[in-house]
C-alpha cells in the first residue's frame, strides 16, 4: 500500500507526466471517468542518473497491475477501521474505482491510471478530493502534501454541460505554504501537459473555451494547456458546453 501511495503522490504532483482526463457521458448522464498520468519522461530521467548496482537491482522490477479498491479495501477492513473518520470516509469514495500500475523503468514505461463509471456526473464530483487527499494516508506523505486550494466539479442537464472550478479559502500560513509551492512548481512541471478529452452522445452547438478543439462529427472535445500555465490560472480549465 505504502508504495502505490508513493506512486500516486508522483503523479498527482504532475513530475514530467502526460495527463489526461478523459470522460465519456451518455445522454442519460450515465457515463465513465478515466484518468490517466504518463510519467514514462519521468522515469527516463531517473535512468540518466548513476545509480549503484543495488539501487538497480531494485528499479529493475517491473509492476503491472489492476485492482479495484472495493476488493482491496475489504481485505484491509481490519486496518482501515483504526484510521480516522477522514481517511475512513475517502477510502468509501474510493471504493468504485480501479487502478492501474505500470512501472518499467528499464523501458521507461509509466502509466498511472484511476477509472470509475457513475450514474450520474455528480457521483463523480468527488474526484478531485480522491486525486488531492490520495497521498495523505500516511504521516511521511501528509507532509509533504501543498495545501489544497482547487478542485473542480461537473454538471449536467439536456442542454448544457459545465465543468467549474472550485476554490478554497486557506488560512495565512496555507496560503503561504501554496504559493511557495507554486514558485518550487514552475520548474518541476515544466514540459508537463494537462488535456481533457470528453465525449458525449450529443452534438455540441458552442463551448465557451475558444482553446477547445472539437472532432469532425462535433461530439468529442479536447483541450491542453502547460501544467506549469495551469498552476498560475486553474480557471482556464472553467467552461460551458451547449448542445444542439
Amino acid at each position: 500500500m505504502k508504495k502505490i501511495i508513493l506512486f500516486i503522490t508522483l503523479c498527482t504532483l504532475c513530475i514530467s507526466c502526460e495527463i489526461k482526463e478523459e470522460l465519456y457521458i451518455t445522454k442519460r448522464g450515465k457515463g465513465e471517468l478515466n484518468f490517466k498520468a504518463d510519467f514514462g519522461r519521468m522515469l527516463s530521467f531517473v535512468n540518466s542518473m548513476p545509480k549503484n548496482t543495488e539501487a538497480t537491482a531494485k528499479t529493475n522490477k517491473k509492476i503491472d497491475t489492476i485492482f479495484h479498491f472495493d476488493e482491496l479495501f475489504e481485505k484491509m477492513k481490519d486496518s482501515i477501521s483504526k484510521l480516522s473518520k477522514e481517511d475512513q470516509d475517502l477510502i468509501e469514495k474510493m471504493k468504485t474505482y480501479s487502478m492501474q500500475m505500470t512501472v518499467d523503468f528499464n523501458n521507461s514505461k509509466g502509466l498511472f491510471a484511476l477509472s470509475t463509471t457513475f450514474d450520474d456526473v455528480d457521483e463523480i464530483n468527488n474526484f478531485p478530493e480522491i486525486l488531492n487527499k490520495a497521498s495523505s494516508f500516511n504521516k511521511k506523505t501528509k507532509k509533504m502534501a501543498s495545501p489544497e486550494k482547487y478542485g473542480f466539479r461537473y454538471e449536467l442537464n439536456r442542454k448544457k454541460f459545465k465543468r467549474f472550478v472550485t476554490e478554497k479559502k486557506l488560512s495565512e500560513e496555507e496560503e503561504l505554504k501554496y504559493q511557495n509551492q507554486i514558485k518550487t512548481s514552475k520548474m518541476i512541471l515544466s514540459g508537463s501537459n494537462y488535456t481533457l478529452l470528453y465525449h458525449f452522445d450529443k452534438k455540441i452547438k458552442s463551448i465557451s473555451n475558444k482553446d477547445a478543439v472539437l472532432t469532425p462529427d462535433k461530439k468529442t472535445l479536447e483541450i491542453t494547456y502547460p501544467m506549469d500555465t495551469l498552476i498560475l490560472n486553474p480557471y482556464l480549465l472553467e467552461f460551458e458546453v451547449t448542445f444542439k
